[in-house]
């Protein structure tokens, strides 16, 4: 996976999910579902402002990516959809306590 996410435990629930040709996605990116197929959340429109733009995101989340998709590519990729994996990414320094909600930002 990539540096900016790493998984740590839990169960991993794999399922293979749909990726449009011109979209890349590497392992490791919080992906959601868009329609029918998996985008990176980099790839997510910003809405208003960045708490709207959170929540309409999480409606749409869909899980982490562990494999990877090229431009071109068109396999379908294997996604973690469990609720009960846990991974470590980097964040912006600050305190967070075990249940806070953490979303992307710059989407």
């Amino acid at each position: 996976m990539s540096n900016k996410l790493r998984f740590r435990s839990g169960q991993v629930e794999l399922h293979k999910v749909r990726v449009d040709s011109g979209t890349v996605i590497e392992a490791g990116d919080l992906v959601w579902l868009d329609t029918n197929d998996a985008k990176p959340a980099k790839d997510f429109a910003w809405t208003t402002d960045l708490a709207t733009t959170q929540g309409n995101f999480a409606a749409v989340f869909l899980g982490v990516a562990h494999q990877s998709s090229a431009v071109g590519e068109t396999a379908d990729i294997s996604v973690d959809l469990s609720p009960f994996s846990v991974y470590e990414f980097d964040v912006d320094s600050a305190t967070y306590e075990v249940g806070s909600l953490l979303g992307p930002d710059n989407l």
